[in-house]
């Protein structure tokens, strides 16, 4: 196992952190707060000539052939300064186009999905409630993420006989319909999606859509995870600046153990958070058997590390920092909305709870 970043990664990340810098991010976050809309329009066409969007398909496919782990590391620059750029969303295409190729008989289908929809975005889906039948897709679902300028849209559900299946769905084609939904951030964007016999492309079915469909999410919980961990540290940043600046009594209010501790205790969670995230990404990269459970271990430290984050910072800038004015909001905002996507909260605590329990059994057995 690595748990140090190689040269090429580290490399990957610092021309991602330039393009960032240079695009003044935060500063487009705060005016898109001030309008209320989703937009990450203005950082897509920069992202995709730094290959981030093919970044793990093979060279000789047209890829840069980098593997996993610099995509980590660009959703970890992308969380610090709050992008409203949908990551994991844009990324999917070319990481189901990634998977299949891993399977030979699945080649056209890469081919089509390559073709058809580079450079495209895509819908993440949460609450669902579909059927499947000649290629065409009816039901419901309560809430996706992501949605604002997205092309397409991945399915995982049954068809008739129960056999699950992993289909595409072009979002401008006839019987899709989009009703935006509120969202804590307004940066990003939620809706309800409805199909009514609408026509699909079928990527896989059977047991090969049911792995496809958990590396695939396994990939947005990890990405997620690490852009968590990035805002989380942005806002221990902010909290450690303010600390310096702010004084009471004659001095900076860092002085003061009450405050020391508060940011000790983000500090702690934020590198237990990372330790998580950077075993999963290595597990992922090699495809390591625990990769289930170590993605759900560092997503689940992420989702405390930057609420916990978030709350914390706010905290320790007193009134201001409740204000429209702070930029403490916009950390918590996207903690809240990240914490919502990808696998719920429950079913990742779940996962951990259990494999806590049965490692426990197993070595008192």
């Amino acid at each position: 196992m690595r748990l140090t970043w190689n040269d090429t990664e580290l490399e990957f990340q610092a021309s991602i952190a330039r393009t960032l810098d240079d695009a003044h991010v935060l500063d487009h976050v705060r005016a898109l707060m001030n309008e209320k809309r989703p937009d990450g329009d203005h950082l897509s066409d920069k992202l995709v000539e730094l290959g981030v969007t093919e970044a793990a398909i093979p060279e000789q496919n047209g890829g840069l052939g980098l593997g996993y782990e610099p995509i980590c590391l660009a959703a970890f620059e992308l969380g610090k300064r709050l992008s409203p750029f949908s990551f994991a969303s844009t990324l999917g295409i070319g990481l189901t186009a990634s998977l299949l190729l891993e399977d030979d008989c699945l080649a056209n289908q890469f081919r089509a999905l390559k073709t058809r929809c580079a450079g495209a975005r895509l819908a993440h889906l949460g609450s669902t409630s579909l059927s499947f039948e000649k290629k065409e897709v009816c039901g419901e679902v309560s809430f996706a993420w992501d949605t604002h300028n997205a092309d397409v849209v991945l399915v995982a559900t049954t068809d008739r006989s129960g056999s699950p299946i992993l289909a595409l769905i072009e979002l401008g084609n006839a019987g899709v319909t989009h009703t935006p939904l509120p969202s804590i951030d307004p940066t990003r964007s939620t809706a309800k999606l409805s199909f009514k016999k609408a026509p699909s492309t079928l990527l896989a079915s059977g047991d090969r859509a049911v792995t496809y469909a958990e590396t695939l999410m396994q990939h947005v919980d990890l990405y997620v995870a690490f852009e968590q961990i990035g805002g989380a540290i942005s806002a221990l940043e902010m909290a450690c600046n303010y600390a310096r600046e702010r004084t009471a009594f004659g001095q900076p209010i860092g002085a003061f153990q009450a405050i020391k501790h508060r940011l000790a205790d983000i500090y702690t969670k934020n590198e237990i958070a990372r330790a998580h995230a950077r075993y999963a990404a290595d597990c992922l990269s090699h495809g390591e058997s625990d990769t289930g459970i170590a993605v759900a271990c560092a997503r689940a430290a992420a989702n405390e590390a930057f609420l916990f984050a978030a709350k914390e910072s706010l905290h320790i800038h007193g009134g201001i920092g409740f204000t429209f004015d702070s930029d403490c909001h916009l950390f918590y905002r996207r903690a809240r909305f990240l914490s919502a996507i990808g696998t719920p909260q429950l079913e990742t605590l779940e996962a951990v709870a259990s494999h806590v329990v049965t490692t426990a059994e197993g070595a008192t057995a």
